[in-house]
């Protein structure tokens, strides 16, 4: 009588590819199927359409900008809205322009920190006080602000007394936009801890401003925050930047651009 063998377990077949007979890795994408030619030609008809209306922006605000820096006292706000147009991707795209600081070498006549500082005005300064003040009044407000350690505003300030590092009395009011002005950076060199010989210079305030400006015009980086930590004499200021890990590409970028300038 033979012996029964035990049955043996029927392994699965596994699907082979036509052409190198390897199994499908598992998870691997499918490759993306072209657009039928018709949804193409559309698409592409879209895109231009889009590119022209922004180059057309983009031209606009260029000449209104041109025309209106004659007398930019009176017209600031106006070329303010004209930059914030230029400083959005699709228009300085459109322009074949590669950054809004490129626009405003190139297009404008204008550096990029001035360009940047008028936008923060607009964009942090309530439109009645700057109407009636004026844009260098405000920006001096605006510098006192960010200078003092409370939560302050330019509107705050402007009817405020403060009390200086040397101990005399700041009225905002009568003080006139260069004591104003003389006033932030006071406040600014003595926020750190004298005792312990910490303080920060007017170049490496002057180096904050401008790695600042840069910041705010690249694409993504609107939003980043930058600030000067007082240290010692000998070794100098450091400076705290705060980005989105996602954006730390941008910011090396930026660095790569600004640090040539600031030796």
């Amino acid at each position: 009588m033979k012996a029964r063998t035990a049955p043996t377990a029927k392994t699965a077949k596994i699907p082979q590819t036509a052409k190198t007979g390897a199994a499908p890795a598992a998870g691997a994408r499918k490759p993306a199927r072209a657009l039928p030619p018709a949804l193409a030609k559309n698409a592409k008809a879209a895109h231009d359409a889009a590119v022209r209306r922004h180059r057309a922006e983009g031209l606009g605000a260029i000449a209104l900008v041109q025309a209106r820096r004659r007398d930019m006292a009176s017209n600031f706000l106006e070329v303010a809205d004209a930059l914030r147009i230029l400083r959005t991707d699709d228009v300085f795209k459109a322009l074949g322009r590669g950054s809004f600081a490129e626009v405003c070498e190139r297009d404008l006549d204008m550096s990029l920190s001035k360009a940047t500082q008028l936008l923060a005005l607009t964009e942090r300064v309530d439109a009645p006080l700057l109407i009636a003040v004026g844009q260098e009044r405000a920006a001096a407000l605006l510098d006192l602000a960010d200078a003092t350690p409370e939560d302050d505003t330019p509107a705050d300030l402007q009817n405020a007394r403060l009390k200086l590092p040397s101990g005399e009395t700041l009225r905002v009011a009568k003080a006139s936009t260069r004591e104003i002005r003389e006033a932030a950076m006071a406040i600014r060199r003595a926020r750190g801890d004298r005792k312990n010989g910490r303080t920060t210079t007017a170049e490496e305030e002057e180096l904050l401003v401008m790695l600042e400006a840069e910041l705010r015009a690249a694409p993504g980086l609107a939003d980043a925050e930058i600030a000067l930590v007082a240290m010692g004499a000998k070794r100098g200021a450091d400076v705290k930047i705060r980005v989105p890990l996602a954006k730390l590409g941008a910011l090396a970028k930026v660095l790569a651009k600004a640090l040539p300038r600031a030796r």
